[in-house]
């Protein structure tokens, strides 16, 4: 399990490299150890990370990040479509994860939410 205390050389060797990330996002990090030897995820989640790269990223890693990592990372979720398929997408979030994503979308995206309901479009979570 990554912690906000995991430093980003580890999740790099032993995440990104190991499960293939795409070269953008190891370059993104390498750039960020480069930059600061120690850098942990904590660290990260305070740079203005991308949207496109905290989806892929929690997506990619689903069950990997503590809950922490998470709330740090979805501080970067502007778009509530983002927020809405990172909830319908993840399997591993605990009920405050929940509601911090579900803040992000309710209210915006009325055709969404609707086929949510109704089970048009069903969530990976059970």
């Amino acid at each position: 399990m990554y912690t906000l205390d995991t430093k980003l050389s580890y999740f790099i060797k032993n995440g990104l490299k190991k499960n293939n990330a795409c070269q953008e996002s190891v370059s993104f990090c390498e750039n960020l150890v480069s930059q600061k030897k120690n850098i942990t995820l904590r660290d990260i989640s305070k740079v203005d990370l991308k949207e496109g790269w905290v989806f892929q990223t929690l997506q990619d890693y689903d069950g990997v990040f503590d809950s922490d990592v998470r709330k740090e990372f979805f501080k970067h979720i502007k778009d509530p479509m983002i927020a809405f398929q990172l909830h319908i997408k993840l399997k591993n979030l605990d009920d405050e994860d929940e509601l911090i994503i579900r803040q992000k979308f309710e209210g915006k995206l009325p055709t969404a939410e609707e086929e949510l309901r109704t089970e048009k479009v069903k969530r990976k979570k059970k």
